[in-house]
């Protein structure tokens, strides 16, 4: 278990040559790949197919599906009864051959699909696709069951190994169940091989930029609902670190009773939490799950709260601050100056909304940003050696990322950007194609 008493995640550094493939404009420059083949059926060969013609039979049927540029005729013989109804529906579709039509049709590609509103997406068929979104837009969760994609890592997902702290784990798999459903791995047993980050320097980093908010009640109220996006992420992790703490104080406990050695900051947040508990318990544990924070200590009846509230934060980021001293190469990683695009969470980007002068209260919001990088690029190196297709994170992290270099088999895409825009463009002209077609 990766807690505070161990740092059992060793990363090692991925290589990366020079490459990083950019996003198309139209379909003439559209990224393409080679569509993986489908095995040939061991009866005698078919006759040659029908050519697909770009016309239906008698005009009256409005086609959208596509193969080698032309529309697919729904009444094709060879078409299989799944493929009629993709041809025949109102759905774009864009296929390089008649055997990736078939491959789609049967689920044996992860690579294209359409999003909720239609849009035809399509990635690299080999490798490793790197993702990069704005959380609250279209992110992994929609791509990834669009495209049928099964093997993946993901921002919000974490890679920790939670056996040893039950209170921890059971915090964040309730926190994180929908999440699961979504993706398909609800059922799943090892759920951390799907975690793109240690929870460890994202708490660190939701925590020092809660303090600037949390020091009243009228700088508490831009975290509510509605507001400021960070507030929802304070809220989790706040839950989260508070199951963990809980773990923390049976542990230190336990090692007090055979008389071991503890760490004198986890020591400190073991007496922090028996001193709070009474008063936070109540509070932190029913906190709704996907709530903000705001709407509970931004209200006047809840300022009793906010005082405890930032004792235990303290608390727990200087246990975080004595775990990360186990991470070495964080000694020697530049810590990047931040800019105000720069304030992102695992599930959106830190964007005060309200108050320009957001600064954060704790000055190792740096430290925790840079282990925060470290972990990302650790988990990509991890999930590409495993030969894991998908990799999703906000766009600065695949920033970060890009900043040492791709390599030819990592593929990046801004789903928050060129990339996103190029698959709608895309999408409206073949519609508009296809629409003109009598």
């Amino acid at each position: 278990m990766r807690t505070f008493a161990s740092n059992r995640n060793t990363f090692g550094k991925g290589e990366h040559s020079l490459r990083s493939q950019r996003p198309f404009a139209d379909r003439a420059t559209v990224r393409r790949s080679p569509a993986p083949p489908v095995e040939a059926s061991p009866a005698s060969p078919a006759p040659a197919p029908k050519p697909m013609s770009i016309y239906p039979p008698d005009g009256s049927v409005q086609r959208y599906a596509f193969v080698n540029n032309a529309l697919v005729d729904k009444d094709q013989q060879d078409l299989t009864p799944k493929e009629k109804s993709m041809a025949a529906d109102n759905v774009i579709r864009d296929y390089e051959s008649p055997e990736e039509l078939k491959s789609h049709s049967i689920g044996g590609t992860d690579y294209l699909g359409n999003l909720k509103d239609g849009t035809w997406v399509r990635f690299s068929s080999t490798g490793i696709n790197l993702l990069g979104e704005d959380h609250t837009a279209v992110n992994f969760l929609e791509v990834g069951p669009a495209v049928g994609a099964k093997s993946f890592i993901y921002e919000p997902l974490a890679s920790d190994d939670m056996a040893g702290a039950p209170e921890l784990k059971k915090v964040y798999e309730a926190e994180s169940l929908e999440r699961f459903k979504t993706l398909g791995i609800d059922k799943e047993e090892d759920k951390k091989k799907y975690g793109a980050e240690s929870l460890f320097p994202k708490i660190g980093y939701a925590f020092t930029r809660a303090l600037s908010y949390l020091k009243d009640t009228q700088n508490a109220k831009k975290l509510r609902t509605g507001k400021d996006y960070i507030g929802q992420p304070i809220q989790r992790y706040l839950k989260i670190a508070w199951g963990h703490s809980k773990d923390n104080l049976a542990e230190v406990k336990a090692k007090e009773l055979l008389h071991e050695a503890v760490p004198p900051m986890r020591v400190a947040l073991a007496l922090a939490h028996e001193k709070l508990a009474a008063d936070l318990d109540p509070l932190i544990v029913p906190l709704p799950l996907e709530g903000y924070i705001g709407d509970v200590l931004g209200n006047q009846a809840n300022a009793k709260f906010l005082e405890p509230v930032n004792t235990f934060i303290r608390a727990y980021l200087d246990a975080l601050e004595e775990l990360a001293k186990k991470e070495k190469r964080l000694d020697a990683e530049p810590q990047k100056e931040k800019n105000d695009d720069d304030n992102d969470d695992d599930n959106q980007r830190y964007v005060d909304s309200d108050d320009e002068d957001d600064e954060p209260e704790d000055p190792r919001e740096k430290m925790f940003s840079a282990w925060r990088d470290l972990s990302f690029a650790d988990n990509v190196a991890r999930a590409k050696k495993q030969g894991v297709r998908y990799a999703g994170m906000g766009q600065f992290h695949l920033d970060e990322l890009k900043k040492k270099k791709l390599a030819d088999d990592e593929h990046p895409y801004e789903m928050d950007g060129e990339d996103l825009r190029a698959f709608k463009k895309l999408t409206k002209k073949l519609r508009k194609a296809a629409t003109e077609v009598k």
